[in-house]
């Protein structure tokens, strides 16, 4: 069996403090509970040095707590980031967005940052570089990763959208030749309404994934 063997440091003053707060302060399995009888009071945690890891500060009602500050103005602050790796004041792993969205989400998939709004809708917020898609043949399925898709086909043609999940996702279709281009919807969904939509020569449509089962042109 190996055995770990590490150092902690704490801060003299503030296990000065702590030592002089004993019978106003009670730890236990269930947590730490401050009995202070006067207000505010506050746990510091600092590292090496005077660098504050963490802050939690609590006058009456209000609580207010910061990574990497002594000084938070928000139930949640975060210290300012630089321009050294690792030291972004927050950051999202790539995942899987909810089946289900629920009210207040904030989910990254690895494309763009969403947002979910009480109704409640996934909203997309990301922004990246709009992609060019330039189809010729009598079908296409639009592909997540789309943006705009130029249909150049001399004879009819129709792209299909994906499913409709209210992401807030727009796609710009556009027709330069002569033939037909009819837009379907995803199995029963519709597009203002109608199951389809088509575009003759040179015209153009943007259409938003504006709720589940329904795409809208705007």
């Amino acid at each position: 069996m190996s055995v770990i063997s590490t150092t902690i440091a704490i801060d003299e003053a503030l296990l000065l403090s702590l030592i002089n707060l004993s019978t106003e302060v009670s730890v236990s399995p269930a947590g730490i509970t401050f009995n202070k009888s006067s207000l505010p009071y506050f746990l510091q945690v600092k590292g090496q040095g005077t660098a504050i890891l963490f802050y939690a500060d609590a006058t009456g009602s209000s609580i207010a707590i910061g990574i990497g500050t002594g000084t938070p103005t928000a139930y949640l602050h975060l210290k300012a980031g630089t321009a050294t790796a690792k030291t972004a004041p927050l950051k999202l792993t790539t995942g899987v967005n909810l089946t289900t969205p629920e009210d207040g989400a904030i989910e990254y998939d690895g494309t763009y940052l969403y947002y979910t709004d009480s109704t409640p809708t996934r909203r997309a917020l990301g922004f990246r570089n709009e992609t060019i898609s330039i189809q010729t043949g009598a079908t296409y399925t639009v592909l997540a990763t789309d943006d705009t898709i130029v249909c150049n086909r001399a004879s009819a043609m129709t792209v299909t959208l994906p499913a409709a999940t209210g992401s807030g996702k727009k796609y710009t279709i556009k027709n330069i030749n002569t033939g037909v281009v009819t837009i379907d919807g995803n199995a029963a969904e519709t597009i203002d309404g109608d199951a389809t939509q088509d575009l003759n020569q040179w015209d153009c449509a943007q259409i938003i994934d504006y709720a589940a089962g329904t795409w809208a042109i705007v």
